[in-house]
């Protein structure tokens, strides 16, 4: 056992720009010590907007038992590795929508811990149009609004805003998740 161990740890060693022995590690599969991606599914949200206060997961996805309301989750991600701070690089929503005019805004809002919260991360009729099964990327070149460096503020606490709109019932917008990505710097 210790001479597989020992074998792992030479494999994962390598030389940086100054020619020392450093310790390649990797988080996510990417090859990149410092990137960074969490999945926020269905199963992260637990709470509904609406008068009910209910949600429900069916196919996969999430939607508030009360149309027109909001679902909500925490901004449950990695905020600080290893003394690094974590930079948002892009947000891929996944959803579904049963008519041309059902859609959703997105917001991630930042807590100011005396009753306020301002938005992180805004992007307003998403599915706006369409039908089916979607996905948008969203980055600072396109969002409404984005940290202004990316960086997410680990001083305080953030949670999802999923806000479903124009809906005629509650299964008109599913919301399937969101793959956040980022870097450590």
């Amino acid at each position: 056992m210790a001479t597989q161990l020992q074998t792992k740890l030479n494999s994962a060693l390598g030389t940086n720009a100054a020619g020392e022995q450093v310790l390649n590690v990797q988080i996510d599969g990417s090859g990149d010590a410092n990137s960074y991606q969490m999945w926020i599914g269905p199963t992260n949200f637990g709470w509904s907007g609406g008068a009910s206060g209910a949600l429900t997961i069916a196919s996969g996805g999430v939607h508030p038992d009360v149309i027109n309301s909001n679902i909500l989750a925490e901004f449950d991600v990695l905020y600080k590795n290893l003394g690094l701070s974590l930079y948002l690089d892009s947000i891929t929503l996944y959803y579904n929508t049963n008519a041309s005019g059902d859609d959703f805004d997105f917001r991630i809002r930042k807590f100011d811990l005396a009753g306020s919260s301002t938005a992180v991360v805004e992007e307003d009729n998403i599915g706006n149009g369409s039908t089916g099964a979607g996905s948008i990327v969203l980055t600072s070149a396109n969002a409404d609004t984005w940290p202004t460096d990316g960086e997410i503020d680990i001083a305080k606490p953030h949670y999802i805003i999923v806000d479903i709109n124009n809906t005629d019932v509650n299964t008109d917008v599913i919301f399937y998740g969101a793959m956040v990505k980022g870097h450590f710097a």
